[in-house]
């Protein structure tokens, strides 16, 4: 969990961003990230990740974008943000990079359907959002909501210690059932 740093008051030096963290991908929701950047002007939104952000950058003016981080700079960069964005088009399996916000305690506004119903505790950890207006709406509330809670549900249900142990009894549980004995 020490990768996972929960910043409590994000003061980044270049000033407070909405984060994407991933494909920079229409899929991933880049026109909503556009249609939202354009209603709020006065928000940096920044585009990390692999993929060509130039369409996306050149719609609204506070778009900026950045190469994809890997490693320890994972951390800082999402427990830094005011948010993570990820505002999928396509039915997301789990979406890591939402999980690796929260574990960092940054809420993260999302799409409402797929991972996200499990992995966002909508108005606890973040939003779930159906409209352009609810984007914009969460994205306004996400700061107020309580960093030390979210990074405590998703280390609860997501840190290495909380899935080993689920991956453990699955395993015992397959074993049982073939007759086989897990040591």
């Amino acid at each position: 969990l020490a990768d996972w740093p929960v910043v409590s008051t994000p003061m980044p030096p270049e000033g407070p961003y909405v984060l994407f963290f991933g494909r920079i991908t229409e899929s991933k929701g880049m026109r909503t990230i556009a249609a939202i950047a354009q209603q709020m002007p006065e928000t940096t939104f920044l585009l990390v990740g692999h993929g060509d952000p130039t369409p996306w950058t050149s719609l609204a003016g506070n778009v900026q974008a950045r190469p994809a981080v890997m490693g320890l700079g994972r951390g800082p960069l999402l427990g830094n943000a005011s948010a993570l964005i990820a505002p999928s088009c396509f039915i997301e399996p789990f979406c890591g990079a939402a999980v690796e916000a929260q574990l960092c305690g940054t809420p993260v506004v999302t799409s409402a359907f797929g991972a996200f119903w499990e992995t966002v505790e909508d108005g606890v950890t973040g939003y779930r959002c159906n409209s352009l207006a609810d984007y914009v709406g969460a994205l306004r509330r996400a700061p107020k909501l309580d960093r030390a809670v979210v990074a405590e549900r998703a280390r609860r249900l997501y840190s290495l210690e909380a899935v080993g142990a689920q991956y453990d009894r699955i395993f015992r549980n397959i074993a049982d059932q073939g007759g086989g004995r897990v040591v």
